[in-house]
């Protein structure tokens, strides 16, 4: 159990050592992350990241407003004052949510794309566009905290742009952030704008999810925010919608704690590619190189190929903003997808329109998605999936990452022979920071944690799950020095 109490009187009683690289500015897959506790994640990074953004924008031309969301962590309560503090002293108009609460990513998302709908700003000047930042560790424990930047595309940025946060982030925090703009919390506040979030996206969900199956079934739902900043979002989905929704856990805390299953969307891309007409054949189905590749058949059962990154959501959100990708989605199911009519929806994960589609699933077939998959499973070969997480030295994590093919030393793997090694996603040809094997029968990838001192090797098998500990056990002694 994470004491809350110490948790807040560290963010801003705890200085980091710029000297020491665990202590700095660092962006991973989407933003930067870490612990109060272990001086990663304190007031002194929130300044300077806040002002990095304000620089970022003031670089670009992007004189919109921020969408600024966050969520129950404890600590995004006090990162949320810190950030407001600096945009709203560089000038920036910030968009709060109305009622002081939380704010979901995909409403942040919503609202970037909804300000920004029909604007050019692939093709000239970002003038008048609106971008966000979203203050939350995505599933992480209670005790990090997290931030990440989301550009006009609605997105998370990418490795460019936040290239450039964390080194300018970097440079004000070596310099004891004396550059730093800020001002009074409840000055800063007063000048914020508040907005309401919630309400245009729950009236446009019906341009995504068939609410109105779901409705005409007659379902009986239970829907558990599981203390996440979905609380208030479920509710007015409820009266607006009819659902028949009943919220069964209305407790929101600090604590954090689930986890969503990565079958799941397999299930979501087999059904959504047989009930949505509109969309062409020519669109992708996007997913992250340690998914299941129970993905890629359901996408190829169909006759769509396959859009294959690195893992982080980052790498969809030109695919989801140009309608190129039909779904996306990552191995911890977070995950977005086009509306009915193959417009973009959100370029960021959206669990709710998710929860929404396993409601519309049942309504419309009768099946839950446990049902649904299993139905799958009995005319497919299985899947048995699993990650491991592995200690490891910076020393062995930066050899992780700097692996090639003429590293592998063998030719088969559990059984099997290797038919690919890559270090780059066939997707977009970025690279994927680590490595993935393949065979006729499984596959396995590792990658080193970029706040975390261990490896992760993810592993699926399409044999059982002895093949997969033969699997996990090969990786294991190939990675470790």
């Amino acid at each position: 159990m994470t004491d809350i109490s110490e948790l807040l009187s560290a963010y801003h009683r705890l200085k980091p050592d710029p000297q020491a690289p665990a202590q700095r500015v660092h962006f991973g897959t989407s933003g930067h992350r870490g612990s109060s506790l272990a001086r990663s994640f304190n007031e002194d990074h929130l300044l300077v990241i806040a002002q990095a953004v304000a620089d970022w924008r003031r670089e670009q031309g992007i004189t919109g407003p921020v969408f600024v969301g966050r969520d129950t962590h404890a600590l995004s309560a006090p990162a949320l004052d810190t950030v407001v503090e600096v945009l709203v002293a560089n000038g920036v108009e910030v968009r709060l949510e109305a009622c002081g609460g939380y704010t979901p990513t995909p409403l942040v998302s919503f609202a970037i794309l909804d300000h920004n709908q029909g604007a050019p700003y692939l093709d000239s000047g970002q003038a008048g566009l609106a971008d966000g930042l979203i203050i939350t560790p995505s599933h992480n424990p209670p005790e990090d905290g997290g931030i990440k930047y989301n550009g006009p595309d609605g997105g998370p940025a990418g490795t460019g742009v936040t290239a450039w946060i964390e080194r300018r982030a970097n440079e004000l925090l070596a310099g004891g952030h004396g550059s730093v703009q800020r001002m009074s919390l409840p000055l800063a506040k007063k000048q914020a704008t508040p907005w309401d979030f919630v309400t245009p996206y729950v009236e446009a969900l019906e341009q995504v999810v068939d609410l109105a199956a779901i409705r005409t079934a007659n379902l009986k739902l239970a829907v558990d925010p599981m203390g996440g900043a979905a609380l208030r979002v479920w509710d007015a989905i409820a009266e607006r919608h009819d659902l028949g929704i009943d919220v069964v856990n209305r407790n929101l805390g600090g604590d954090f704690s689930f986890m969503p299953p990565n079958q799941f969307l397999a299930v979501c891309v087999n059904y959504l590619l047989s009930h949505r007409p509109s969309w062409t054949r020519s669109l992708k189905v996007g997913k992250t190189l340690v998914s299941s590749g129970l993905i890629d058949r359901m996408a190829g059962d169909h006759g769509h190929e396959v859009y294959e990154v690195p893992v982080g959501f980052k790498w969809f959100v030109d695919g989801l903003a140009s309608g190129k990708l039909a779904f996306a989605g990552e191995e911890s199911a977070g995950a977005s997808f086009l509306t009915f009519a193959g417009e973009p929806w959100s370029t960021d994960k959206d669990g709710i329109v998710m929860c929404l589609l396993a409601a519309e699933i049942l309504a419309v077939t009768g099946k839950t998605p446990s049902a649904y998959y299993q139905t799958l499973m009995a005319r497919d070969r299985p899947s048995h999936y699993r990650r491991v997480d592995v200690p490891a030295t910076d020393l062995h994590k930066v050899r992780l990452a700097a692996l090639g093919p003429g590293d592998i030393n063998t030719d088969n793997l559990a059984g099997d022979p290797i038919e690919a090694v890559l270090t780059h996603a066939p997707g977009n040809g970025a690279p994927i920071g680590g490595i993935k094997v393949t065979t006729r029968n499984g596959w396995f990838a590792a990658r080193p944690s970029g706040t975390e001192a261990l490896f992760k090797i993810y592993a699926e098998s399409f044999v059982g799950e002895l093949h997969l500990e033969s699997l996990l056990g090969e990786a294991r002694l190939l990675l470790n020095p």
